[in-house]
């Protein structure tokens, strides 16, 4: 009998390393580095540090979509958010910057930059996003 097994296809392959990088993403949410100062209860993860290294090494579509993902991952073993939701935009704004930077595509990483540093000022009022117990 001869195998008819198809290779992996590259689309296949960038699914399951997506896959896999969610499930250690959200693993590593629940190791506690560092308290946040100004907001009580509430630390940095392990997963914080993990996100640019995802941009790094994964690139900014998979990576990105590990980080994604794996928030949401979390999020539902944790049961904490912090931003209303919106816990995944830090991670996936830093893991898409850092990954653009890396490719030397510097013009769209400062596009990015500029375009949230404006969002910033037009309502510099964080406190509304960030419920202080």
């Amino acid at each position: 009998m001869e195998d008819t097994k198809q290779p992996a296809t590259p689309r296949s392959r960038a699914v399951a390393l997506t896959i896999v990088l969610a499930a250690l993403y959200a693993t590593t949410k629940l190791i506690f580095l560092s308290a946040i100062i100004g907001v009580g209860g509430r630390f940095f993860t392990a997963a914080d540090a993990l996100a640019p290294l995802y941009g790094i090494f994964f690139g900014p579509y998979i990576g990105t979509m590990g980080v994604i993902v794996g928030t949401f991952i979390g999020i539902s073993l944790t049961g904490q958010t912090l931003f209303l939701g919106l816990d995944f935009f830090p991670a996936t704004v830093n893991t898409i910057t850092v990954a653009l930077l890396m490719r030397k595509k510097r013009v769209q990483a400062a596009i990015i930059f500029t375009a949230l540093l404006l969002a910033f000022s037009l309502n510099p009022d964080t406190s509304l996003l960030i419920p202080i117990p």
